[in-house]
């Protein structure tokens, strides 16, 4: 039988944030996160230093990166975030709750909606165009259906919508929004993008699509539960089934689990989402089994050299193949000794308040 290791001991840096871990970005050597109470924090992925720290308003939805500064959709407001300093330089208040932001050459895409309880859905739901340096509002656009997903496509951006007008919309640089009459009218739950720009939906009916950037179908499936891109930029679609299997995990007669499929250069984590957390990590030459008890993964990411996972407890880990390799290679820790404990606090480069 393989290994089973804790996620814990194959990751190069564990953090930790106040609440549930609700956005990570990175961006070369920085790693920013944030979580439901607005703590956003700053590490650096060299060392594992924390650089700076800042409150905002709960909770942090999305963060992007433009120019020198992190764009943070957090509470009702977008907000420009100096990536050395933690300064801010400016902050625009919404239409609504702020939900996901991109950012190209040109400007800021944000989504924004408003959750009525009487009603039990969401209404006021937009996309803003901000400038990006200054904050100013250039655009708004009411869209019939709140976006669940949003990703830059060209000088525009592309929109997953839910219902009662389901679908993938475009919105060009010159403020046209158009549906994408080739992609199915399903609800979408969430987006991946390729590092070569093609864009896969996952649909709250179990079927995944992929568009390119001539907004063809590319690949299409049903009965998926998870969908996303190989470390080799093979689109990969898998059936519950498939990835119970692959993790080699039981399943209870019924259940139904969220997952994900995460890569990053030379590796692809594909994992369960739940109370406990189970995931298989690839690279070219290894296979490593994982898990997390008792933490649901909430947030993640997967950029160049890093993959970064965010839980439930706030709990962060970042995982770099060669120390996976090197990990699993040495076998599970002991932690019979003060000297082992001592270097294996040096390993994981846990900081004194962390």
């Amino acid at each position: 039988m393989d290994s089973l290791y804790s996620l814990s001991d194959i990751s190069s840096i564990v953090r930790q944030l106040p609440s549930k871990v609700t956005s990570i970005f990175q961006r070369g050597s920085y790693m920013v996160a944030g979580d439901k109470d607005g703590s956003l924090a700053c590490w650096s992925l060299d060392k594992g230093n924390l650089r700076w720290e800042v409150a905002l308003d709960p909770s942090v939805s999305d963060i992007c990166s433009g120019g020198d500064f992190f764009i943070v959709a957090h509470g009702g407001r977008l907000t420009s975030v100096n990536m050395e300093t933690g300064l801010s330089s400016w902050s625009t208040k919404l239409d609504g709750a702020s939900d996901y932001v991109v950012c190209n050459g040109r400007s800021i895409w944000v989504t924004s909606s408003v959750y009525e309880v009487e009603i039990g859905d969401y209404t006021h739901c937009k996309i803003t165009e901000v400038e990006k340096e200054s904050g100013t509002i250039m655009s708004s656009h009411s869209l019939d259906s709140k976006a669940w997903a949003l990703e830059i496509f060209g000088e525009g951006c592309m929109i997953g919508t839910g219902r009662p007008s389901p679908g993938a919309y475009l919105l060009d640089s010159d403020g046209d929004c158009r549906i994408i009459d080739m992609a199915p009218k399903l609800p979408v739950v969430k987006s991946i993008l390729s590092p070569e720009g093609r864009i896969s939906f996952m649909t709250s009916l179990g079927t995944a699509y992929e568009i390119d950037q001539s907004c063809k179908i590319t690949n299409i499936s049903d009965d998926v539960s998870c969908v996303g891109y190989l470390h080799n930029g093979d689109w990969i679609a898998l059936s519950q089934k498939e990835y119970i299997d692959t993790l080699k995990i039981p399943q209870e007669d019924g259940q139904e689990y969220r997952s994900e499929i995460i890569s990053a250069e030379e590796m692809t984590i594909i994992t369960k989402c739940s109370n406990e957390t189970n995931g298989i990590w690839k690279s070219q030459d290894d296979t490593v089994y994982w898990t997390r008890e008792r933490d649901e993964l909430t947030a993640v990411s997967g950029q160049d050299r890093y993959i970064i996972l965010g839980f439930l407890s706030g709990k962060i880990f970042v995982l770099e193949k060669d120390v996976v390799s090197r990990r699993s290679t040495m076998g599970a820790f002991s932690m019979g000794n003060k000297s082992e404990m001592i270097e294996r606090l040096r390993m994981l480069r846990i900081e004194k308040n962390g």
